[in-house]
């Protein structure tokens, strides 16, 4: 049964907002997704509360706009039910004296003054506190609707702490992992990815974005293009790693062949070898007489599959390569005549499989982790000034990164153009 709260790449790019004609969709998120942690860092919120806080907002934005709903008072109302949710909780006046006390605070930094409230329950009384109350338990009763009251998540943070402590790397790597876990918490890979994927995302980004004198040596010695490393997160890489030997085995001997048929090709074109040609339509023909010398008749098409394998050199190692599927290669296409004569000219043959042909579990996982890493780069330009400078300086970095991982062809996510916009 699919899962509801996993949009793909046009549910992504067409939600209810953009359909309203907002202009910077991510950006009101990051501000509502903002506003949240600073009151729920600020209330001492949990974690694993404050992760789910950010995942209700951004799901309750795939069902509803952000025209319609301010994403501040979305926030707050995400920010109570979370706590709730994971038996965390905090009182609802808490919450609402917290956040207006934040608002005046700000408002008088503005001002060059002080703030007018020492504390934040000194003010739980006050008409304004209790207007916004209400306001957030109405809203309450709107998220839980748009959420199906499906408050369960997984949460990613175990799977990446377990993998980091398979890797045996030093927890002062897993500090820089868990802070892109949390600047996750601003980007909607949620939306997309499993929490594996957005573990593996933490695990790897860091080696991108993050200041190399953070980094042990043994995390700044991963490497990413060696599949080893997935063994962390209980995939066999022992099989893909074999797979993929045997297909460099077999694409060598596959080029070695071709190289010497073009050889032997090109003598014949040259009148080297007139008499003993075997690539001729005659001689591939004479190829097919039994061993009693009688030429058979033309051939039905269930035997079409056993002359083909008799007169194509390559096609022992085209089935080593893909099985029964096609490939996505140079291939020959090989035509019987009425007669008995064989045919055959180099095509580009239909990839199997779908868009992006034989893919196994290993090779998805590894194209969504490239999506998800394109994914959240995207709110390094809402950074302020510093930080965006900084994470300009990386981009070949990311760059590599990047490539590390096979690319899915038919991404709508532009990875030049977000590095770009950075």
């Amino acid at each position: 049964m699919p899962d509801q709260w996993i949009f793909n790449d046009d549910e992504m790019v067409h939600t209810p907002s953009t359909s309203a004609g907002v202009a910077d969709e991510l950006g009101e998120r990051i501000r509502g997704v903002n506003w949240l942690l600073r009151i729920g860092v600020t209330a001492r919120v949990r974690t694993d509360s404050l992760y789910n806080a950010c995942v209700y907002m951004h799901r309750f934005y795939m069902r509803n706009a952000l025209s319609d709903y301010d994403c501040e008072q979305v926030g707050l109302a995400c920010l109570f039910l979370a706590c709730k949710a994971q038996d965390s909780m905090k009182h609802v006046t808490q919450i609402a004296a917290l956040a207006v006390f934040k608002k005046r605070s700000d408002a008088a930094k503005l001002q060059g003054k002080a703030p007018r409230d020492k504390e934040p329950m000194h003010i739980k009384d006050e008409p304004e506190v209790i207007a916004l109350q209400e306001s957030m338990l109405r809203m309450e009763i709107v998220l839980l609707r748009s959420l199906t009251f499906d408050l369960a998540l997984k949460q990613p943070l175990p799977i990446l702490l377990d993998a980091a402590k398979f890797l045996r790397l030093p927890k002062f790597d897993a500090v820089m992992m868990h802070a892109v876990l949390n600047d996750s918490m601003r980007s909607t890979v949620a939306l997309s990815y499993s929490p594996t994927v957005v573990a593996m995302l933490a695990l790897v980004l860091p080696s991108a974005v993050a200041d190399a004198t953070f980094l042990s040596d043994a995390y700044k010695g991963m490497q990413w293009q060696d599949i080893e490393w997935l063994t962390a997160f209980g995939y066999n890489v022992k099989t893909k790693k074999e797979k993929l030997e045997r297909e460099r085995s077999a694409q060598s001997q596959l080029g070695n062949k071709r190289s010497r048929t073009d050889e032997h090709d090109g003598d014949a074109v040259n009148g080297n070898d007139h008499s003993n040609s075997s690539s001729t339509p005659n001689a591939a023909a004479k190829r097919l007489k039994g061993e009693n010398g009688a030429v058979p008749s033309p051939t039905p098409a269930s035997s079409v599959d056993e002359r083909l394998q008799a007169t194509d050199p390559d096609a022992a190692l085209q089935n080593q390569l893909h099985g029964d599927k096609e490939s996505d290669e140079k291939t020959l296409d090989v035509h019987i005549t009425e007669d008995g004569e064989i045919t055959s000219k180099e095509v580009d043959s239909v990839v199997g499989g779908g868009v992006d042909g034989d893919v196994d579990e290993i090779d998805t996982v590894l194209m969504d982790l490239r999506d998800a890493i394109a994914r959240f780069i995207m709110i390094f330009k809402h950074l302020d000034k510093d930080a965006r400078t900084h994470q300009q300086a990386n981009k070949q970095r990311i760059r590599d990164l990047l490539a590390c991982f096979p690319k899915r062809r038919d991404s709508v996510w532009r990875e030049d153009e977000i590095l770009d916009s950075i």
